[in-house]
């Protein structure tokens, strides 16, 4: 996965050379938007391919935004449990550890 990472991170830069893509300072058109524009053209099938790459873009940033706030309990359970927060946040945090799920919910265990 982190190879995956630098190989997209290394082409898109080698892109953005060669097209001389580079940021704006008000954020719009973004760098890949730019690259986006210049590889894909300007025709039919090239607009196509270009509202699919920022279709793409935002579902991976969606997604991966998504993510940080659906683990947050499992993390928080790990810090408390290495005494690096407080007790508080480990008996919050306890209460989503899968083997405290499954014997409350399908056991009909009160632990």
């Amino acid at each position: 996965m982190g190879s995956l990472l630098g190989a997209m991170f290394l082409g898109l830069s080698v892109l953005a050379g060669v097209t001389h893509a580079a940021p704006f300072a008000k954020g719009t058109p973004t760098v890949i938007s730019q690259v986006g524009k210049l590889v894909y053209g300007g025709g039919v099938g090239g607009h196509v391919l270009f509202y699919l790459l920022q279709t793409g873009t935002t579902l991976i940033l969606v997604l991966a935004a998504n993510t940080s706030f659906a683990d947050f309990p499992r993390l928080a359970s790990f810090a408390a449990r290495a005494c690096v927060s407080g007790r508080s946040l480990f008996r919050i945090a306890s209460s989503y550890d899968g083997k405290t799920i499954t014997s409350k919910y399908l056991l009909g265990s009160s632990r």
